[in-house]
């Protein structure tokens, strides 16, 4: 992304998120109720809630700037490499965005920065690191620290891999309906919301029953 965007991005991002809500911690000591749309003036919260009213507008305005520089960027900008922070963990050993399996071999771990080990070993001079336990080592594919650099599929590698599904989506639609039926219940139909919430416990297991018994690739 532009650097003077995103600077743009961040400082108005803060200011916006603490002059949106940090007044409210002064109203809320003056009593006023939390989620209310409208309330009488003259009770000391107008003014607290004007400046984060203002917050308010000022968070539009950065999150503006963050699609205006999304879009550019997103057109003009550069490709990030995939360790583009100099990063010292794990994850940033592997391509950007990671792929399906994650790593394709299990690396062994000796110390906290991992990365930093492999590619500036000066940085991490002075950590400790403990020794390799290769009694806790079960896969035989564990291998030292080091860069994937090259993308592979999961099926080129032979790592099995879930099909893609819908059923996850069904089955959590399926629990928003089982307990949205119960809502009936409030304005007398207890029979549609019985009929309702059994139908939908009934999907929600027959579904999650197919999802966890479905084939690997």
């Amino acid at each position: 992304m532009s650097e003077k965007l995103g600077t743009w991005h961040f400082w108005s991002t803060f200011v916006a998120m603490n002059l949106t809500f940090f007044p409210m911690h002064f109203s809320g000591m003056l009593g006023m109720p939390r989620r209310i749309y409208t309330y009488d003036a003259g009770q000391g919260w107008d003014t607290f809630n004007m400046i984060s009213s203002v917050g308010t507008l000022l968070l539009i305005l950065s999150t503006l700037i963050f699609v205006i520089n999304f879009l550019k960027s997103r057109k003009h900008g550069e490709i990030a490499p995939n360790d583009a922070w100099g990063a010292g963990t794990l994850e940033w050993s592997i391509p950007s965005p990671p792929p399906d399996y994650n790593f394709a071999e299990i690396p062994v771990v000796t110390s906290r920065y991992p990365l930093w080990d492999l590619k500036h070993p000066e940085r991490t001079a002075g950590i400790a690191h403990s020794a390799p336990d290769v009694m806790t080592i079960t896969d035989a594919h564990a291998v030292p620290v080091h860069e994937e650099t090259v993308r592979k599929t999961a099926a080129e590698l032979g790592i099995p891999m879930p099909f893609n599904t819908v059923k996850p989506a069904i089955a959590a639609l399926a629990i928003v309906m089982m307990f949205g039926g119960l809502l009936f219940t409030h304005k007398g139909q207890f029979a549609l919301a019985m009929t309702i919430t059994i139908g939908s416990a009934c999907l929600f297991v027959g579904t999650l029953y197919a999802w966890l018994t479905s084939p690997l690739e």
